[in-house]
């Protein structure tokens, strides 16, 4: 299934969390990642609220795309 993605004039948002092969090393793979996919939970709700379509995943963060420009802050990024 091919991904049908916006045309026209787009707004790329790009997330990552800041540290994560630190976070990863310090408390292990599991706990890591449970970290990072809450933080991809917040964001997707806020795309989801904000009309975006996620794109990909990055590993530690997420790309993201919007056909307008919207406020967007997730309390997961500082």
């Amino acid at each position: 299934m091919t991904q049908e993605l916006p045309e026209g004039t787009v707004t790329i948002l790009f997330t990552d969390v800041a540290g994560s092969t630190e976070l990863t090393n310090r408390l292990g793979d599991d706990v890591a990642r449970e970290i990072v996919g809450a933080c991809d939970e917040l964001v997707r709700l806020q795309i989801e609220r904000h009309r975006g379509q996620e794109v990909k995943g990055t590993g530690d963060g997420l790309m993201v795309a919007f056909t307008s420009v919207s406020v967007f802050s997730p309390s997961c990024i500082r």
